[in-house]
């Protein structure tokens, strides 16, 4: 009996198997068929991604943009949206990028007190944004000529090149950036969310590698739970170097939606910190665009841009099959 159970359960498998193999080369079929002589500028690939895209499967649950299962072993390869840089190709070897930024923060001779400021600003920031504008009007000379000065008056807080307020208005620190600007920077990471791969820390005053990264999650919905970047807790007993540092962040996001306070110690003479970023993945639209025109003129130049034209009349004077069936 248990034998004739295992026999007819191996019947059952070997049916479904031969249903469904008929039934993804029937639609493949209508799509060669619908498409006429266009099918023979085709690779099957095409042919079967037309095929699920156009045409209902029996079961109905098929998700054509999805046909390779490709999410089911994401690793960022070959993702049109994100751009590595460098010898990078993926989430797994982000490190290898070979692209850094390093951020130069002093707090000034002779403060003695600690400064904080935002490494990144958060929503309430804006590239290029300023917070008021001062006019000075002077007289000179005779008859009198009037010359009005304005300056420019930025938030306190987030980091700028060259002398800025700390987040609660005072004075002390002075920033730079390299290979560019720090308003270049935070530009580009308001408009491209980049990933963080590592960082190191290297300052003048030792005490400042305890100084912790609060990051703050801006959400107009709802309070973000705040998390940390401790970079003393990477030191240990055989730390020889007590005021560099390198930090793991492989999760760090910078973003104009996220918020980064940092402290930056007082000195009798002065302190400076210098933050190295290993920069990962950036999510860049530009890369998408680029990429998605690349593949295009490749398709064009495999098949023709002609049958590609009648490949969407077809496409879009279809009789679809298994419309109202949801």
């Amino acid at each position: 009996m248990k034998k004739l159970i295992l026999f007819a359960i191996a019947l059952l498998a070997i049916g479904a198997g031969f249903y469904f193999s008929i039934e993804a080369g029937a639609i493949t079929s209508m799509a060669t068929m619908a498409l006429g002589p266009i099918a023979s500028k085709m690779s099957s690939r095409d042919l079967e991604y037309y095929a699920k895209k156009n045409f209902s499967s029996m079961d109905g649950d098929e998700d054509p943009d999805n046909y390779d299962n490709e999410e089911e072993f994401y690793s960022g390869y070959d993702d049109d949206f994100l751009d590595f840089g460098g010898k990078a190709q993926s989430f797994a070897d982000s490190m290898e990028s070979g692209r850094k930024f390093i951020i130069t923060i002093t707090n000034s001779t002779g403060n003695s007190s600690t400064r904080t400021m935002y490494l990144t600003p958060g929503l309430s920031w804006a590239p290029g944004q300023i917070a008021a504008v001062t006019s000075v009007t002077t007289a000179t000379g005779s008859p009198l000529v009037y010359t009005t000065t304005n300056t420019n008056v930025y938030a306190s807080g987030p980091m700028r090149d060259g002398a800025f307020l700390d987040k609660d208005g005072n004075a002390g620190l002075s920033g730079s950036g390299s290979p560019k600007t720090l308003a270049l920077f935070l530009a580009y990471i308001y408009y491209h969310p980049t990933q963080i791969s590592g960082m190191k820390i290297q300052a003048t005053e030792a005490s400042q590698i305890d100084q912790q990264f609060i990051i703050r999650p801006q959400d107009p919905f709802k309070t973000a739970e705040e998390s940390y970047i401790t970079p003393g807790a990477y030191q240990n007993q055989d730390t020889y170097r007590d005021k560099i540092i390198m930090v793991p962040t492989t999760g760090l996001v910078l973003s104009k939606d996220v918020q980064i306070e940092y402290p930056v110690l007082g000195n009798t003479s002065s302190n400076t910190v210098s933050i190295t970023l290993f920069v990962g993945a950036s999510f860049s639209t530009h890369t998408a665009m680029t990429k998605k025109v690349a593949t295009a003129a490749r398709t064009f130049s495999r098949v023709g841009a002609a049958n590609v034209k009648k490949f969407q009349q077809l496409a879009g004077s279809r009789m679809n099959l298994g419309k109202g069936r949801r």
